[in-house]
């Protein structure tokens, strides 16, 4: 949409994404609510005292992120994907999600997953065989309860 203003897009200290999009034209069709994570959003959508719509959405992200680590002075890029692992969903049914993910977005399949904790009988460095890779599962303190990390080594970081 031409006229929109993005006022918010931002993933916060909880792992939650935040949208919230502005437009002088209504927002009641916008394609962020036919996206795959919208069933899961809180989304409003609402007309302001000035006649401008907004659309504000909240999820549990499922999606690409990139950070830095420091190690030993240098500075190493990580790209992974995050992924929400929901109330009832196997751990195992959700690696391989967001493995996939993961290869649509980089054309590359993961080497580990990266959980807060490991699940039940399962030791550090077990490798899960999945339909189009092996993922070593490893746990990670960075990693926020109830979501789960899949992505290469970090990389060294040049400038």
């Amino acid at each position: 949409m031409a006229d929109e203003k993005i006022v918010r897009n931002e993933i916060d200290a909880n792992w939650m994404h935040w949208l919230h999009i502005m437009s002088s034209q209504s927002l009641e069709d916008h394609p962020w609510l036919r996206t795959p994570f919208a069933a899961r959003a809180e989304s409003k959508i609402y007309q302001d005292d000035l006649n401008f719509w907004h659309l504000e959405m909240a999820w549990d992200a499922r999606e690409p992120i990139r950070g830095f680590i420091k190690n030993n002075g240098e500075l190493f890029e990580h790209r992974c994907v995050l992924w929400a692992v929901l109330r009832g969903e196997r751990i195992s049914e959700q690696i391989r999600r967001a493995s996939e993910a993961h290869f649509t977005h980089s054309n590359v399949w993961p080497d580990y997953a990266w959980l807060k904790v490991l699940p039940k009988n399962v030791e550090n460095g077990h490798v899960l065989n999945l339909e189009h890779c092996e993922v070593i599962l490893l746990q990670a303190d960075w990693v926020p309860q109830r979501f789960i990390a899949v992505g290469c080594a970090p990389s060294r970081f040049i400038r």
